[in-house]
């Protein structure tokens, strides 16, 4: 059996691309994590695409955001030496009961 081993129990995701309560996103989803071109670590969410394809599985990736480059920068190197990674929402604050009236969402982030 793999052990994990947590990296971030709990991190910001910055220059979130989406409306979190249009996006349906939920504490506990599941994200994907990606290299960009300038090596900033993106994170990726899935919606089911239809109704039809709810049934097949299929799910479109959508952008959700990014960790921050000292962030990124930390987890680069842990990255390359993990078998699995583990990203999930765990925080999530709604721009409507925001002081800042900004979406904030936040994750942990788990390696093995």
């Amino acid at each position: 059996m793999l052990q994990m081993k947590i990296i971030f129990e709990k991190t910001k995701v910055h220059d979130l691309k989406v409306d979190v309560v249009k996006a349906n996103l939920c504490i506990g989803d599941d994200l994907e994590i990606d290299v960009d071109a300038k090596g900033a670590l993106e994170l990726f969410y899935f919606k089911e695409i239809g109704s039809i394809t709810r049934f097949l599985g299929r799910k479109k990736s959508n952008r959700l955001g990014s960790l921050s480059s000292e962030d990124s920068k930390n987890l680069s190197q842990k990255l390359k030496k993990a078998h699995k990674i583990r990203v999930r929402v765990v925080d999530i604050l709604p721009k409507n009961l925001s002081k800042n009236k900004y979406d904030e969402v936040h994750v942990s982030v788990w390696i093995g």
